[in-house]
Parts: C-alpha cells; structure tokens; sequence
C-alpha cells in the first residue's frame, strides 16, 4: 500500500499546494485593487453555482472511488446519472440566479451568474468525473500537473483583469480559465466515456449510498448557501465581502492541505477495509501531525491579526480585523471533523458522517444568525463559538466507533497544545511591552512572528520528546509491512 500511497501523496501535495499558491498569490495581488463588496457580489454570484455543482458531483464520483469493482459498464452508468443530474442542476442554477438578482436588487447579478455557469459549472462537472476515475486507482501524476497548469492560467487571468480595472469581473475571469483549461486537459488524457441512461442497476444497488453522500454534501451546501445569503442582507455586499474574504484566507493553511490528505485518505481508508486497529493508528498519527503544524499557526494568527490584516489586505480591509482573530482563534478545533471523519468517510459510514455535519452546520449557522445583526465581529464570535461546540459533540461521536478515547485525542496533540499556548501568551506580552503606536504593521510582525515561532519549537520540542517522529517511523514501517 505504501507504494501507491506515498507517490500519490507527494503527487497530490505537488499539485494542490502549487496551484493554491498560485492562486494565494494572484488574491494577495489584486485584494488592494478591488473592494470588499467586489468579493461580496462575487459570492452572491458564484453561491448557486457552488451549491448546485457540489451536488451533482459527489455521488458518481464517490461510487467512483468507492466500489471495489469498476467495469465499462458501470462507468457509462455512473456518468448517465452525472450527466441527468447535471442537466437538472442547470436549469436549478439559472432559476437561483434570476432569484437571487431580483431579491437583492442587483442587475450585475445575471451576467456575472451566467458567465459562471458557461465557464465553471459545466466544465467542473466534466472534470470531476474524469479526476475520479484517477483518483480510484491512485493515480495523481497527471491530476495534479493539469491543476497546476490550471492554477497558473487562473492567476494570470485574475491579475491581468484586475490590473485592466475589470473589477468584479477579474475574478470570474480567473475562475472560468481555471475550471475550463483543467476540463480541456482531463478530456484530452482520459476521455469522457459515453453515459448510458440505463441506470436501474445502479439505483438498485447504490442508490442508499449515493444519497447518503449526497445529502452530506447538500448539508454542507446549505449551510454556506444560507451564511452567504444571510450576510449579504444583513450586512449588505461589503460586509459580506470582508467576511469571506478574509475567512477564506484564513482557511488557506488548513482548507489547502486537507483536501490532499482527504483526496488520498479516502481511497486509502477505503482499502484498509475494516481494519478498526491501523485506521486508529493513522487517524491519531494524522492528528499528531496536522496539529503540531497547524494550532501555532493560527493561534498565532489570532494574536497578530490587528498588525497581519492592515499589512496584508490593505485599511479598507480593517473591519475585518476581529473575522481574523476570532477564527484564528477557533480553527484548530477543525482538526478533530478532518481527522475523524474522513475514516468514516472511507469506510462507506456516509449516515454516521452526514449526522456529524449536521451537528456542526447547524450550531455554526445558529451562532452567525445570533451574531450577525450585531456587526461583522458578533457575527465571527457567535460562528466560531457554536461551530466548536459542535465540532466537539460531533467528535465525541464519531471517535467510539475507532476505538479512540479522549485521553488518546488529548495525547496525540499535547505537545503541540503546550506549545501554541505558551507562543501565543509570549506573543501577546511581548506586543504589549514592545509595540506602541509608532510601529508599522511590517515591523510588528517582524518582531513578533519569529519570537512566537521560537517560543513554539522549544516548548514543543521539550514537551513532545520525539514522540511525533518515532509515532510516524512506527507507522511508516507499518504501512511498508502492507505492500
């Protein structure tokens, strides 16, 4: 297993991190050109298209992935029922649309809707398909070389629009030459097989599985749906824009890495079949490690993030200040749905996974609803607060199924929760002490990132003791003992 999982790793990382950087780049570079309500009718727009396409895609991918035997047959089956569920969607996505014009009163709303769905609903349809088939056998050479060369195209068209002053406009053009270079590739090395509309057979046998997975996404899909929706009436296009913006960038570190863990994860979970034993092992290894990369990363961002927003995004991004802290703050406890749930999600548990989604989603949507009427920082106060709440209910009821305890989820991070606490209260005595008024925003995080990155590595280092290296050399030999 070794053998197929490592060079899927190194080929999914290579991939995903170099498009993303790309794509980190080209917002970094036209975030001071455009405006937060430029982002804010971006998301109104792109919302429907989002939704829509998630949906359409995730079973027959997932049946993709997850059936242990794939012939011709099947595969024109599966996409007979991508291409049904496509042309249904579309017709969905245009109905949202006009909608969504009408009830904000915004014109702009049409022509930016329509564009998207011409250049990322249609061809992101197309591509999914295709990258699953790949997917399935561990294949990622190609997948990530064509997201590379899609995520160059996309950042290109994004920077060159906004510095032509298109606007809203750059990043639909960005968007759509992403989605439809990366269609064009797939098509050109795999082929689109020919869909067979005989589904019987199918919906017979997968039928409970299909909508198991599908209604895990829809759950996911409308709870972003409904946080973009209300935002943009209750704070209006710049609000909403301030808040998606910077929570996305936010997201980058973790949101960037996981979907490559995922991505190999679940075809690698799915083989392990029902190993109870080596699929605890991976998950708290998974944990161990994301952990020591991740919580200093964003409990450092939480303590600086009235120095990194001004000097990253620019003042007119200032409002967003406490968006970034307080998810800064909360994102961590993200380890805990990401490492749990992904075994489930091999493991064909769909049903376990879609009531811990469900739980999640809904505490976070009931916490924005509560904070939202009150300004952009009760809106980010009451998210991160309900969302981690039921992260942890959620958590505690996924992990007796793989025989994890509590004591073994606090074990596997106790090194790396010793060390961002200790990093993040040096950090916050250090700018109280040092940093006055005549500091620049640069010069703070000059000072105060690299002190908080060496209170981190030492604490960490004495408090974990070689534990994390000699857990990951155990189960690297594991793992060659499977090939």
């Amino acid at each position: 297993m070794r053998a197929a999982v490592v060079p899927a790793l190194r080929w999914t990382a290579l991939g995903r991190l170099s498009a993303q950087a790309l794509s980190l780049v080209a917002t970094l570079a036209v975030v001071r050109i455009l405006t937060p309500a430029d982002y804010g009718l971006f998301a109104l727009c792109i919302a429907p298209v989002t939704f829509f396409g998630a949906l359409v895609v995730v079973a027959p991918t997932s049946l993709t992935i997850q059936r242990r035997h794939h012939d011709a047959a099947q595969a024109a089956e599966i996409a007979g029922l991508l291409t049904a569920l496509a042309a249904s969607a579309f017709v969905l996505v245009l109905a949202a649309l006009a909608a969504i014009a009408w009830g904000y009163g915004d014109a702009r709303v049409w022509p930016i809707g329509l564009a998207l769905v011409s250049g990322v609903f249609l061809p992101s349809c197309v591509t999914a398909l295709l990258q699953s088939r790949f997917e399935r056998r561990l294949e990622f050479r190609l997948v990530s070389l064509f997201e590379l060369a899609a995520g160059v195209a996309g950042a290109a068209a994004t920077i060159g629009a906004a510095l032509a002053g298109a606007g809203v406009w750059s990043l639909v053009a960005g968007s759509c030459a992403t989605a439809i270079l990366q269609c064009l590739l797939m098509l050109r090395a795999g082929g689109l097989p020919r869909p067979s509309f005989r589904l019987g057979k199918l919906l017979r046998e997968d039928a409970g599985y299909g909508a198991h997975v599908t209604l895990g996404t829809l759950v996911t899909q409308v709870f972003d749906a409904a946080e973009t929706l209300l935002l943009g009436r209750l704070l209006g296009t710049g609000g909403l824009g301030a808040w998606r913006t910077c929570r996305e960038l936010v997201n980058v570190p973790l949101g960037k890495v996981m979907p490559i863990v995922n991505r190999v994860g679940f075809p690698a979970y799915a083989r392990l079949g029902g190993d109870v034993a080596a699929i605890r092992r991976y998950a708290l290894l998974s944990l161990r490690v994301l952990a020591a990369v991740f919580l200093p990363v964003y409990w450092g961002l939480a303590v600086v993030a009235s120095h990194a927003v001004p000097a990253v995004l620019g003042d007119q991004w200032i409002e967003a200040i406490p968006v970034a802290a307080l998810f800064g703050a909360f994102m961590p406890a993200k380890l805990l749905q990401y490492c749990l749930l992904l075994p489930h999600q091999g493991l064909g548990n769909a049903g376990l996974v879609n009531r811990a989604m469900l739980g999640i989603g809904a505490c976070s949507l009931a916490g924005l609803a509560l904070g939202a009427p009150f300004g952009l920082a009760a809106a980010a106060l009451g998210t991160v607060t309900a969302g981690t709440l039921g992260v942890v209910v959620a958590a505690d009821r996924v992990r007796r199924p793989l025989g994890i305890s509590w004591r073994d989820l606090v074990g596997a991070c106790g090194a790396s929760l010793a060390g961002a606490a200790s990093m993040a209260g040096a950090v916050g005595a250090l700018r109280m002490a040092v940093v006055d008024g005549s500091w620049s925003h640069a010069a703070a995080l000059a000072l105060l990132v690299p002190a908080g990155a060496a209170v981190f590595i030492t604490v960490f280092l004495v408090a974990d003791r070689g534990a994390t290296a000699g857990v990951l050399a155990a189960l690297m030999r594991d793992v060659g003992a499977r090939r």
